[in-house]
């Protein structure tokens, strides 16, 4: 016997004395609080769920958001064991960015002071007065690649875990109050709910789902009604985003010991002439409008541009400038080089074939 035949027998006075207790026994998310025995049909009932039953209840059918389901399950504790909304690659571009030093303690910037005061305090300079963040960052990268990405990702980790907990707020939060509309009102959100007997017989025999439980019942009213209609994912899940929900505690205590690393690195290496010559190159390098690690195409000569070769720098060592040549068809190319013949390099490289 269905639920809806059940309190349909029930309403109809075909039951017996401890119809209520057994009742109760069978059903896990529908109970009975009191009898009315002069209008059977206005007993009270009282809807339980869990948490991870609500989320459920109130998710999307609707098939162009066929991820909906997995950030239901992410949301509700379970179903996934990586990040959710990011990943390495987009964590080295925030790096890069300069968007993560924004995250860094006091502690942890006091740190990069010394670091930048040890090795290059032109840009000490420029990171005291402001908005050179991505400067920063990027001349990091160069010096200290594995400690910077080590940050990155653990950023990315902690950055996701807030993003996650964001949604799961959205959605717990979104769906208080929702079922308010068929008149099964809310005693504590996502937990406990009151109506009648003679509510839950209407809302089957309107919505037309006889055979099915409350709770699936409930759901597929919510999609009909078209009170759930969000992709959980999108391009705004920044949306989600909450300083409280970022555990900056984890995140700079990672930072502090990467940022030690770097700081035992230089004291260990720290070779002051070699220091001077590799600023100087940086110097020169910013001049020119050109970074670390990305792709350019070669200057423009006589208003022609060869869109098929790129080179990219890839660091500055012993003084010198490492390049990548790559070209359509050719094997990749790597070059180490003064600052002159750089400059050759750009507008003639077909002279280090």
């Amino acid at each position: 016997m269905t639920l809806y035949e059940s309190l349909k027998k029930f309403v109809d006075g075909e039951y017996e004395s401890n119809f209520a207790r057994d009742f109760n026994y069978s059903y896990d998310n529908l109970k009975f609080s009191k009898i009315n025995e002069n209008d059977l049909s206005k007993s009270i009932m009282y809807l339980m769920m869990d948490r991870q039953e609500f989320l459920k209840m109130i998710q999307d059918s609707n098939s162009y958001h066929d991820n909906n389901e997995y950030y239901i399950n992410v949301a509700v504790g379970g179903g996934y064991h990586d990040r959710v909304f990011l990943d390495n690659y987009s964590a080295e571009q925030d790096f890069a960015e300069g968007y993560i030093i924004r995250h860094f303690s006091e502690e942890n910037i006091e740190k990069l002071k010394k670091i930048l005061k040890l090795i290059n305090k032109k840009l000490l300079t420029q990171f005291i007065q402001g908005g050179n963040d991505d400067i920063v960052s990027e001349y990091l990268l160069l010096k200290f690649p594995n400690e910077c990405e080590s940050i990155a990702h653990e950023y990315s980790d902690y950055h996701d875990q807030s993003l996650v907990e964001g949604m799961k707020e959205y959605l717990l939060q979104k769906g208080c109050g929702i079922l308010n509309k068929f008149k099964i009102m809310e005693m504590q959100c996502q937990r406990k709910y009151v109506t009648t007997v003679g509510n839950i017989i209407r809302l089957y025999e309107k919505y037309g789902h006889e055979n099915e439980d409350i709770l699936t019942l409930l759901h597929k009213i919510i999609n009909e009604e078209g009170l759930e209609d969000g992709d959980y994912y999108g391009d705004d899940y920044y949306a989600y985003y909450e300083d409280k929900n970022f555990d900056s505690e984890g995140f700079n205590s990672w930072t502090g010991r990467q940022l030690d690393k770097m700081i035992d690195k230089i004291e260990e290496d720290f070779d002051p002439e070699s220091m001077e010559k590799e600023n100087k190159l940086y110097d020169l390098m910013e001049k020119l409008n050109y970074t670390f690690n990305r792709w350019y195409h070669f200057p423009e000569e006589k208003g022609k541009k060869d869109l098929r070769a790129k080179f990219m720098i890839e660091k500055l060592e012993d003084g010198k400038i490492v390049v990548s040549n790559n070209e359509m068809y050719k094997k990749m190319e790597h070059y180490k080089m003064g600052f002159e013949d750089f400059v050759n390099f750009l507008y003639h490289p077909e002279l280090f074939d």
